[in-house]
């Protein structure tokens, strides 16, 4: 079940969203190292399948970005 983590500052230009999420709220330090998926119009909430079937995903199929930053 989804539930609220915090605020986020957000912003949107065009075909764009940029999302600022604090480190805090993902719980890390120094170090950042995180793979994410984008899902639009997911049609079953919690089905991992929802992601091939319906809406839009990015990457495609079972790719993810991967965000990794070190000091």
């Amino acid at each position: 079940k989804w539930k609220k983590a915090a605020k986020v500052n957000y912003a949107v230009s065009g075909n764009r969203l940029e999302i600022r999420v604090p480190r805090k709220v993902l719980g890390a330090g120094d170090h950042i190292d995180m793979e994410f998926k984008w899902s639009d119009n997911m049609q079953r909430e919690g089905d991992i399948m929802d992601f091939l079937l319906n809406g839009d995903v990015a990457p495609f199929g079972r790719f993810n970005y991967h965000y990794k930053l070190t000091d």
